[in-house]
């Protein structure tokens, strides 16, 4: 079991005292929890090192007011915490964010102001980043009013010393003023969290990922927090606590790593924030990744839940409630209510935004959920948390793999979702913490999550291949321009689709290099075949095979060079089919790995080539 370093010494003695290390030097001495081991990770370690550290900046907070008050008659004032130690979550070089709460007269402000000097100047030496605030309680609710950070912080308002009347009745009325204005600021939350998530993308999918801003990671939980405060709902904290914890280890072990106040966990350290938490092998920084997806996809499913749950609360609200509750309709699934309930076909109806089986055993036919899949995917409106369990009920069962699962309509129910353009990445992602992909590809299994190694990618292997399958459905649709000198006519639909979505299949151990493309092909057969789409693999295994070979003629050879274009035209074996899917797919995979990977140079290069090829193959 870990145990901070001499926890009952001062701060200062933490370390050398000989060496006078300031307060921030000493919190990143302390001893670190111990790593994980044998593949296994407790939460207990890291709580007690966060717990650590906040004592450790309590009792030098503690001293410095008794310091700073000791001939200061000043009447009822405190101190408090916000923020990250506020709520237990402040690691070795978090900012320390302090409230100076009191309830003075304005011509009295002065002896205020040189309490906070006094308490300030010793902590600004400390080698922490601090941030204050000087208010009264008018002026906590006022803030409260107009501000969401400040908003969330003095929900959390943790009293360190002083008057805690004065703290308590804070918060409390801080409470009192977010429940009575609740439909406006819930909805001025949910704003800003969408705000974040579209900017910093889901924490399991991107290759560097804001462990507090990104969806799924420690602001959601803030979220959440907040929206419970509205008493319009809760959150499970159950579900959630564990994986709280373990985001909060790895942001621990970033900050020991970088020495620096970060959360945003970038390529180059994740080798050694591995190392930190004790994971080793030729995989670690896969597992790590791993880890912090399972812990993300926890905090999502848990945050959507209770962001519906609130917003499907708003008909509480206002004159009405009451009748509204009581008439409105039951859902087919009889386990809780729904306002209404549009029936869109093939079994499938939209209640409260989300879509639903109109009978639950649906949910247990293969055919039935990838009816689902689609219509979620051409709508944009995801199956219900309800459906997704029911879904992940049949998966876990077995029902949706298997030789028996895949006949001729299913393949092409599978083909019409991956066709579906945009609408298939936010569908594919909920359907994969249900483990549908991978029933559906067993080899998908090893992409979950999965870092890439160049640097121009933005998102993990399996958001990429996703993003791909995506963007080359948007281009069959014919909404890209730039095809209009090819005849995309020529197409097969199922070939271009399935190679799209596999085309990194191969970026998994042993290989996943950059050997990758010739991995992949050797794996494409298996793949097919269990989707039942085996007539598909000559092709999409050759077109896997070659997938670079255009980028990278164009990239680093002369396109006027015949010699330049037959490479090309070999890859394909002279197909113009084949070479229309090359082209396609060249620009779908640049576009999806992200801005860096598609510019206006290698644009020109690309497509400079691809008419060249086509025009000496075609005509």
């Amino acid at each position: 079991m870990f145990a901070p370093a001499n926890p009952g010494r001062p701060l200062c003695e933490v370390v050398n005292a000989s060496v006078a290390p300031t307060l921030g030097q000493a919190l990143l001495d302390l001893d670190p929890p111990r790593p994980l081991s044998d593949g296994t990770w407790s939460p207990v370690p890291g709580r007690a090192y966060r717990r650590a550290i906040r004592r450790a900046i309590i009792r030098e907070l503690l001293a410095v007011w008794a310091d700073a008050t000791r001939d200061l008659d000043i009447g009822p004032v405190s101190l408090s915490l916000v923020g990250s130690f506020a709520r237990g979550e402040g690691g070795p070089t978090s900012d320390l964010d302090l409230v100076v709460l009191h309830d003075l007269p304005h011509r009295q402000e002065s002896r205020i102001d040189t309490l906070v000097e006094k308490v300030l100047y010793p902590l600004w030496d400390s080698g922490i980043a601090i941030d204050h605030s000087v208010r009264t309680p008018t002026q906590c609710r006022e803030v409260a009013r107009t501000d969401l950070p400040a908003l969330t912080g003095l929900l959390d308002l943790h009293h360190v010393v002083g008057s805690r009347e004065l703290t308590d009745s804070v918060r409390a009325a801080v409470g009192t003023d977010l429940r009575r204005a609740a439909p406006t600021r819930v909805d001025e939350l949910l704003s800003v969290a969408h705000q974040r998530w579209e900017h910093e993308g889901d924490i399991d999918r991107v290759n560097e990922p804001d462990l507090k801003s990104a969806h799924g990671g420690l602001r959601d939980l803030n979220l959440m927090r907040t929206l419970a405060a509205t008493w319009l709902t809760d959150y499970p904290h159950d579900q959630v606590e564990d994986a709280v914890e373990l985001l909060c280890d790895v942001e621990d072990a970033l900050q020991r790593v970088s020495r620096r106040h970060t959360s945003k966990l970038l390529r180059v350290h994740q080798p050694q924030v591995a190392t930190e938490l004790g994971l080793t092998g030729p995989d670690a920084e896969a597992d790590l990744m791993r880890l912090i997806a399972g812990a993300g996809e926890r905090v999502t499913a848990a945050t959507d839940a209770v962001v519906q749950r609130a917003l499907g609360a708003r008909e509480a609200w206002g004159s009405g409630g009451l009748r509204r509750r009581i008439t409105r309709p039951r859902s087919p699934r009889g386990s809780h209510n729904v306002a209404h309930l549009d029936e869109l076909g093939f079994g499938i109806a939209v209640s409260d935004s989300s879509l639903v089986f109109t009978q639950a055993a649906s949910a247990h036919d293969p055919s039935a959920v990838l009816e689902m899949a689609g219509t979620s995917a051409r709508t944009s409106l995801l199956p219900s948390p309800a459906t997704l369990d029911d879904i992940a009920s049949a998966v876990s069962t077995g029902e949706m793999s298997g030789p028996d699962v895949w006949t001729q309509r299913r393949a092409h129910l599978f083909i019409d979702f991956i066709g579906s353009g945009s609408g298939v990445i936010p569908t594919w992602f909920a359907l994969d913490r249900t483990g549908l992909p991978v029933a559906w590809i067993p080899q998908w299994k090893a992409l979950r999550s999965r870092p890439q190694r160049a640097e121009f990618h933005q998102w993990t292997v399996d958001r990429h291949c996703v993003g791909t399958v995506a963007e080359m459905g948007r281009m069959l649709e014919g909404s890209a321009d730039w095809l209009a000198p090819f005849d995309i006519s020529v197409i097969d639909r199922p070939t271009a689709l399935a190679t799209a979505l596999l085309h990194d299949i191969g970026k998994q151990p042993p290989g996943g290099g950059i050997d990758h493309p010739r991995e992949g092909a050797l794996l494409v057969p298996s793949v097919l075949d269990h989707l039942g789409l085996s007539d598909l693999a000559p092709a999409v295994s050759s077109l896997v095979d070659h997938h670079l070979v255009l980028a990278q003629a164009a990239t680093s050879m002369d396109p006027e060079d015949p010699a330049t274009v037959e490479l090309v035209l070999d890859a394909v074996d002279h197909d113009a089919a084949r070479l229309a899917v090359l082209i396609a797919l060249t620009r779908a995979d640049s576009v999806a790995a992200g801005e860096k990977a598609w510019n206006s140079w290698r644009s020109g290069l690309v497509n400079e080539l691809a008419r060249r090829c086509w025009s000496a193959l075609v005509g």
